[in-house]
């Protein structure tokens, strides 16, 4: 006899004799049986659906292994590979280097460079005729060469000061008077304006840890003691501050930024936070780049930077700390989101899931027409808006921009479609009736795509202003170089080494961005400094690139030779102290004296 779990109703088999005389015995198996069916079905179906659920969590978790793999292993570069684009597979691989056919690249003018001569001559067994002897006769002329040599010497500058007597008996004169000694950048310091140069360069351009600058200063024969090295940055720090201030305020007065963000470590608890972790900022305009290093990412510290009245575009990722911004919610400040955002996340979906890939590589070659149609409207632009070939080009990328919002919708709604359609089977497999099976629709499909609608009228920006881009990477690139300084040392160690580092990441940026020589620039500046006795001269913004003349810029686009500063150099420094001289009332910029109370930090930041 054979029990039914769920009904807990006995079933005995009757005999088929019995079965004749009473037909109602029948109909009650009959029954019982489909009880029976529907509820072993019903488990079946609920072990469906549970697996179901299971492989689509499976799913998810290796689309989410796949692309943490990706982001510890795989390459940076969002390039695709050969098999993932549309092109022929027959298509020839472009080798790398020179092309053949094409013309040789020009040699590189370092006229510019200082001249030493090099003089090679004969020995003297071979100025003469090997068969007979006879002495050569000189040859009017010499056959020239020459090769680019790099002299890096550490030296002492012994300094001596010249002393006099007076030969006269008047009572003000001092018995001996001697020559005033050369302004030094930190009192009483042994290591000269070109050596925090090189030190400052070293950590805050070429992004080098600490230790590996003392170590190399040590092949030179220099030994930089550790403690002495945070004690100058601590020093200079103050120096930078008028520029710090400067780049600010006329980043902050521009129209159009860039803005993004990174983790940054401060190694020091403050009471507002508990642990190490910080944000560098960085807000680029079209003569300035300011970063700035926070307590976190959150919309409060770009809100201090533009304030709630700022007016203009603002290229940005998707992050929802620009959104809250107040000036966003006005209406003055208005989002570009960008379009290689985008673009990865169809990279990525195609990265996780190989069916997606498909899909994903139709999307991106739609993108990247747009890219390439909005490179030739804003070439067109740029040579004159009025032409006809920039109105051909916005024309046609105004057309491109309203099919890709066609198929984007279309696609969207075949999607809800679907997931109506799948409900609806998931009803009535509730109720017990039998449906077809449907392929579940992808969430990744879904999720980018409404992100499109979501961000489309930031990603639309740029159609109505030709010379706001289409992507955000130039904010990306900038955080490149600190974010490899975060790695090779960690971050900062003081409060006063992260406005150092805001500071130095600010100045050597936009000197960058206005083609000036760094070296030559920041060791003009220090001279300056050190000539104002260890603190910045009250004229220290005249420096910065916007106030230069043409004639200025192209002093300070010089390669530095040598520890001096040159003669046009000096002749600028001369006239932006004689300009300060003649307009009196400019605020003086802090003393690069540390406060009293602060205790130098033995170990470099």
């Amino acid at each position: 006899m054979s029990t039914c779990t769920a009904l807990s109703v006995p079933l005995r088999p009757a005999p088929t004799d019995q079965l004749r005389r009473d037909p109602s015995q029948l109909i009650a198996e009959l029954f019982q049986a489909r009880q029976q069916a529907n509820y072993w079905k019903a488990l079946f179906q609920r072990a469906k659906q549970r697996e179901a659920e299971l492989q689509e969590r499976l799913k998810k978790s290796d689309v989410q292994i796949k692309h943490l793999q990706h982001q510890l292993y795989g390459k940076k570069s969002e390039k695709r590979g050969r098999n993932e684009g549309t092109s022929p597979p027959d298509k020839k691989k472009r080798t790398r280097g020179q092309q053949p056919g094409n013309p040789a690249p020009k040699r590189r003018n370092h006229d510019h460079l200082p001249v030493v001569e090099h003089s090679v001559d004969l020995p003297d067994d071979q100025k003469q005729c090997p068969q007979c002897g006879s002495a050569y006769e000189a040859f009017p002329g010499t056959e020239d060469s020459e090769t680019i040599e790099i002299e890096v010497r550490a030296h002492r500058r012994v300094i001596r000061r010249r002393r006099y007597r007076p030969t006269c008996h008047c009572p003000a004169n001092a018995p001996i008077v001697t020559a005033p000694p050369p302004p030094k950048l930190i009192p009483k310091g042994r290591y000269g304006i070109s050596v925090w140069t090189e030190v400052l360069l070293a950590k805050f351009l070429f992004f080098g840890p600490s230790q590996r600058l003392i170590t190399d200063l040590g092949t030179h024969g220099i030994a930089l003691p550790p403690g002495t090295l945070a004690g100058g940055l601590q020093r200079i720090a103050p120096m930078l501050a008028p520029l710090y201030k400067a780049i600010g305020a006329h980043c902050r007065s521009a129209k159009r930024w860039h803005a993004d963000e990174t983790g940054w470590k401060v190694f020091v608890i403050v009471e507002e936070k508990p642990d190490h972790k910080r944000t560098l900022w960085v807000y680029r305009s079209s003569e300035a780049i300011f970063f700035a290093i926070a307590l976190t990412k959150g919309a409060k510290e770009a809100e201090g930077f533009f304030g709630p009245e700022a007016e203009g575009i603002l290229n940005v990722d998707r992050a929802s700390n620009y959104k809250a911004l107040v000036a966003v919610k006005n209406g003055t400040l208005l989002l570009a989101f960008c379009w290689a955002h985008t673009r990865r996340d169809f990279i990525d979906a195609a990265r996780g899931d190989p069916e997606q890939a498909a899909w994903a590589a139709s999307w991106i070659e739609r993108i990247g027409e747009l890219f390439h149609t909005n490179k030739q409207r804003v070439a067109a632009w740029r040579e004159d808006p009025g032409s006809e070939a920039f109105a051909e080009q916005d024309a046609r990328l105004r057309a491109l921009i309203e099919t890709f919002r066609q198929e984007r919708d279309d696609e969207l709604r075949k999607i809800r479609e679907e997931e109506t359609r799948t409900r609806s089977v998931a009803a009535w497999r509730k109720v017990g009736q039998d449906q077809p099976e449907r392929q579940t629709v992808s969430p990744v499909r879904k999720r980018i795509l409404t992100s499109l609608v979501n961000h489309w009228a930031g990603l639309t920006v740029f159609v109505e202003h030709p010379e706001v881009p289409m992507d955000n990477t130039e904010a990306e690139r900038r955080l490149r170089g600190p974010a490899m300084g975060r790695k090779n040392y960690w971050g900062s160690g003081a409060i006063w080494a992260s406005a150092l580092a805001e500071r130095c990441f600010s100045l050597f940026a936009t000197l960058q961005m206005a083609g000036l020589n760094i070296r030559t620039w920041l060791t003009a500046f220090l001279t300056a400094c050190a000539e104002a006795g260890g603190h910045a001269p009250t004229w220290a913004a005249r420096m910065l690139p916007w106030n230069l003349t043409q004639a200025e810029c192209s002093t300070f686009r010089q390669a530095q030779q040598g520890c001096e500063i040159s003669a046009e150099v000096r002749r600028c420094l001369d006239l932006f102290s004689e300009e300060a001289a003649e307009a009196p009332g400019v605020e003086v910029s802090p003393s690069a004296q540390p406060p009293p109370g602060v205790v130098v930090d033995v170990n470099p930041p």
